[in-house]
């Protein structure tokens, strides 16, 4: 009896009068900000079954008594809207205003798409929603709202109320990107004891292409080029400039389609970029 008294201690388990194990969940929980993120860490009340099932599950003897979630700072989050509203309230038309406001969405979200994000790009979807709402009823204080839900909301695929305009010439649709468009994706430790310079160059090309902030174009070209730079044939490492280059240059009617791009070290780019002035 003692020594389950030491154990209900340790765990912080309490006995009730029926001789049942319960446990309690904490009002309060430590918190700090570092790095733009918010690390809040969770106590947890576990009894000996719960204790015994998922210290088996991390392969562990004692289970940890808390959980550590990482979330984007409010004040960095609040910051970021701000800079989004400045935007709208500037911008006039909707060509430019989706010119300016997509980078910005889908480069925060890149940004914190490994920690645990996506209650705060709901939020900031709704937001986002309400501030262009304000922006097209002063845009145009005389039209109906129905006119404006035909004008600059149109569906796409799933999605109803999509922000976005037809382009005049081939009546796509250009649309807002959405903070939740990008998936969350955790971080993936390094291998034992993997460096860079181990010569495996397999391994470091794939991590590179998983790399939260790589965007679709470039994971693309990086598995076509083996994680290799098309001029100097060495791999790219995560500590290299990489920079995507048109095979035939724009002033020679070259596309801006993935088969005519491909990926340089920042050196190599500009070696490349003079040869073609000179043969130009």
């Amino acid at each position: 009896m003692k020594e389950l008294k030491k154990m209900n201690a340790k765990c912080n388990i309490r006995m009730n009068k029926y001789k049942k194990l319960s446990s309690t969940i904490p009002k309060s929980s430590e918190s700090f900000e570092w790095k733009n993120v918010n690390w809040r860490k969770i106590k947890l009340y576990l009894n000996i079954f719960q204790n015994k099932i998922y210290a088996a599950r991390k392969k562990t003897k004692v289970a940890l008594n808390f959980r550590t979630l990482i979330r984007p700072s409010k004040s960095k989050t609040r910051e970021h809207f701000a800079k989004m509203k400045e935007v709208i309230n500037k911008t006039r038309k909707t060509d430019v205003l989706l010119m300016e406001l997509n980078p910005k969405i889908i480069g925060w979200a890149r940004y914190y798409r490994t920690a645990v994000s996506y209650k705060t790009f709901k939020w900031l979807d709704t937001l986002l929603f309400k501030a262009l709402l304000k922006w097209q009823y002063k845009k145009h204080p005389t039209r109906s709202r129905k006119w404006l839900n035909q004008i600059y909301y149109h569906k796409k695929r799933e999605k109803n109320w999509v922000f976005g305009m037809k382009s005049p010439k081939n009546n796509e649709l250009v649309s807002l990107k959405s903070y939740t468009d990008v998936p969350i994706e955790r971080f993936v430790k390094v291998k034992g004891e993997k460096s860079p310079y181990d010569g495996d160059i397999l391994y470091w090309s794939l991590r590179l292409n998983n790399h939260p902030t790589m965007s679709g174009n470039v994971s693309k070209l990086l598995k076509k080029q083996k994680g290799l730079c098309n001029i100097c044939k060495l791999p790219f490492f995560p500590t290299d400039i990489i920079e995507r280059d048109h095979i035939v240059p724009l002033s020679k009617n070259g596309t801006h389609k993935i088969s005519n791009m491909q990926l340089l070290h920042g050196h190599c780019h500009k070696i490349k970029t003079a040869n073609d002035r000179k043969l130009m």
